[in-house]
């Protein structure tokens, strides 16, 4: 083979080889990108929910009666005009079970001194104490497990001796409150993070009732805890699982007559994943009538007045969020809820404040009914 020859093969070879290698890559880049087409196209399917916690019963959920003549229509009135997007799963929390210890009580009964209740208490079971104030009219029941507490204070004692004026309100009258509870041992670490609303109220014979702050012997300061993003609602709206009244009283006993305090603490990196219930499926059911109605209360009425069936015509859903239910009564979980709130319209065109809460996981989804 001549130098001529070979330089010709040579070049020859060459040029193959680079055109095979320009295919190769062309080849490779198209495979590539039909690989990439077909995974976009048919994703591999997302892992369902954990479910670790096992198997769930619904949050026991209490629904306000309407009359019997009433049947309102359901409007959605939302800033879209639509239902909101939601993911197709969320959180449960465990709740920590109390443990009782031989220094349990002995907490409770130094809290109650603390309160200025100096007999001793009455043994409402083998965990719940009850002290009695005949001289100021006021009562104090926790249990020495669960650290419950409630105290509150004869509504005609307090509407007859409370006066309009020097009482702390808005942000002043939460820092004392948060303060008072710190200096009582009940400033848990949860309520530092919980939202606070300061209520101008006064008592009567009937109760506790909102009012106008020119109006007010009283501050009831309410916290709404919150898991994560998303608030803790009680059983009605209204109502707070923690907080306390204070007044302007010289009576030491009176400055704080009515407290509210039902603290369960939660595992919040114990959680896992549930199946949510679509909010299609949600509405359909709202519409339906078989939400709970947990608040209807006329506009003019002030916060806390007692419920009495009024008669409605139409319900509009004006917002609708997550949050996460919990009861005076020791729960294993804390559940998630969806809550609907609007305006109810009566049949003379005056308005309600309306809230309904229904359970937002997929509970058939865990508990398919045999065929």
């Amino acid at each position: 083979m001549t130098l001529t020859e070979f330089a010709y093969g040579f070049k020859k070879t060459l040029k193959g080889g680079i055109l095979l290698y320009l295919l190769f890559l062309l080849t490779r880049s198209g495979v590539r990108a039909a690989i990439g087409y077909y995974r976009e196209k048919n994703p591999p399917p997302t892992p369902g929910p954990k479910m670790a916690l096992g198997v769930l019963e619904p949050p026991k959920l209490i629904r306000l009666s309407l009359p019997e003549s009433a049947s309102p229509t359901y409007r959605l009135e939302t800033k879209t005009g639509r239902l909101p997007s939601f993911p197709d799963r969320i959180e449960v929390y465990p709740v920590v079970l109390p443990e009782a210890t031989l220094m349990s009580e002995a907490r409770i009964r130094d809290l109650a001194e603390m309160l200025g209740f100096r007999a001793l208490p009455k043994n409402l079971s083998t965990t719940q104490l009850i002290w009695t104030d005949p001289t100021y009219q006021r009562v104090l029941k926790a249990d020495s497990v669960l650290r419950t507490l409630s105290l509150e204070t004869g509504n005609e004692v307090l509407a007859n001796n409370l006066t309009v004026g020097s009482v702390p309100q808005g942000e002043a009258a939460i820092k004392i409150v948060r303060d008072f509870l710190a200096a009582k041992g009940l400033g848990d670490p949860f309520l530092a993070e919980a939202d606070a609303e300061a209520v101008p109220v006064s008592f009567t014979a009937g109760g506790m009732r909102g009012v106008d702050s020119n109006e007010a012997t009283a501050t009831y300061v309410a916290f709404r805890k919150k898991i994560g993003d998303s608030p803790i609602y009680s059983l009605w709206p209204d109502h707070s699982l923690v907080g306390a009244a204070v007044t302007g009283s010289k009576i030491e006993a009176w400055l704080y007559p009515r407290i509210d305090y039902t603290l369960w603490n939660v595992a919040a990196d114990q959680s896992s994943t549930y199946p949510l219930l679509p909010i299609g499926r949600v509405w359909e059911e709202i519409q339906a009538g078989r939400g709970f109605l947990v608040e209807l209360r006329p506009l003019w009425h002030g916060r806390f007045t007692p419920y009495s069936p009024i008669e409605v015509t139409e319900i509009q859903i004006k917002d609708i969020q997550f949050g996460y239910f919990e009861s005076t009564a020791l729960p294993e979980f804390l559940q998630p809820i969806y809550v609907f709130s609007g305006l109810a319209l009566m049949p003379d065109e005056a308005t309600a404040s309306v809230v309904i809460y229904y359970p937002a996981v997929d509970y058939e989804a865990l508990n398919p009914p045999a065929e």
